[in-house]
């Protein structure tokens, strides 16, 4: 089985070096790494979004995706720095908020959390609906964890 795995992970860097190599631009590359991250292959969906940070650093799309890959494997630091960086590179843009503020949530940090929430529905109120409920959920959950 561990053959396997690195036949694939040889097999994905050998991609990504192939359509570096052939002049992919940033946005094929983000829709590859879309196709793995839909079939919950979120660690071959990163090596596609590191290969499209390095293309295109100023890219936001690149680096919330990228976080949002790191948080479906447990990667909570590297999530939030990626969030961190789109939300730098595009103030405007709700989904780095809406993300970064469950997950704060979730880890604890329950005032920054829904401070994101709120900028998130500030942006765009259609965004955060469904996560009110799950950092309502993450409140209730660290309250009962501290008593």
């Amino acid at each position: 089985m561990k053959k396997l795995q690195g036949r694939n992970l040889l097999f994905y860097l050998l991609t990504v070096l192939l359509l570096y190599s052939c002049g992919q631009n940033v946005e094929e590359i983000i829709k590859l790494g879309d196709a793995e991250f839909d079939k919950g292959n979120f660690t071959e969906a990163l090596s596609y979004y590191h290969q499209a940070v390095k293309l295109d650093d100023a890219n936001y799309l690149c680096y919330y995706k990228r976080g949002y890959s790191y948080e479906k494997i447990s990667a909570f630091e590297k999530a939030i720095s990626d969030y961190n960086m789109a939300i730098e590179l595009n103030p405007d843009f709700p989904m780095a908020f809406n993300n970064r503020g469950v997950l704060l949530s979730s880890m604890g940090n329950n005032e920054l959390g829904i401070d994101d929430i709120n900028t998130a529905i500030t942006l765009d109120s259609t965004v955060a609906f469904f996560s009110i409920i799950e950092v309502s959920q993450n409140l209730i959950w660290n309250c009962m964890k501290s008593q």
